[in-house]
């Protein structure tokens, strides 16, 4: 890229000092690029939220500058982080999506509440959608997963990344939150089933 200022490794490394200006001359270069892999991998992205997931991408390029290694293939590592970053849109956007889906259809699972009256769900309902409002959205993922699709904790760390261990961390704490938001026993009864 001679005539262009300094190259992509020299960039990075600028970077992982902390200087941010890098930033402008990577996204000139990569911006279509990295939104273009976005809209593969997540093809049921709008056009701003993959602009937004782009930004993501480049914050998370400067968070990792210093990880980079000289090796020249600085543009399959970056294609690398966006496929990553679309990837996780389209798991949390598909979990909120199954989620609300799965409420309008057929109030089944979670928002079900067996041998009450509707007043009693339509009230119990609304507290759950609060409850998972509140919720650090990585303690909503796990407990979605687990109590509304039914997955392993085992299944849960695969879909997500993460260790077992972490599932089962995240979820105790989300229904330790949950627990703690409701009044109901009978929330307290489908959040906290025999065998979960």
């Amino acid at each position: 890229m001679s005539g262009e200022g300094p190259d992509d490794e020299q960039l990075v490394a600028i970077l992982a000092t902390g200087e941010m200006y890098p930033l402008a001359k990577l996204y000139v270069r990569y911006g279509a690029m990295v939104k273009g892999a976005i809209r593969r991998f997540a093809p049921e992205i709008s056009v701003a939220e993959a602009e937004e997931v782009g930004q993501d991408v480049f914050l998370a390029l400067a968070q990792s500058a210093g990880n980079y290694q000289k090796n020249g293939k600085f543009k399959s590592w970056l294609f690398g982080i966006a496929v990553n970053k679309a990837r996780r849109w389209r798991r949390f956007t598909w979990v909120r999506r199954n989620l609300l889906e799965r409420h309008r259809k057929d109030p089944v699972g979670i928002f079900a509440v067996k041998g009450s009256t509707p007043e009693v769900d339509a009230e119990i309902r609304d507290e759950l959608r609060h409850a998972f409002k509140v919720l650090p959205a990585a303690q909503r993922e796990v407990l979605v997963l687990h109590a509304v699709d039914g997955f392993t904790g085992e299944e849960i760390a695969q879909i997500l990344d993460i260790k077992p261990n972490t599932v089962w961390t995240r979820l105790h704490r989300a229904r330790k939150t949950m627990l703690q938001l409701f009044k109901k026993e009978e929330v307290a009864a489908i959040l906290c089933k025999e065998g979960s």
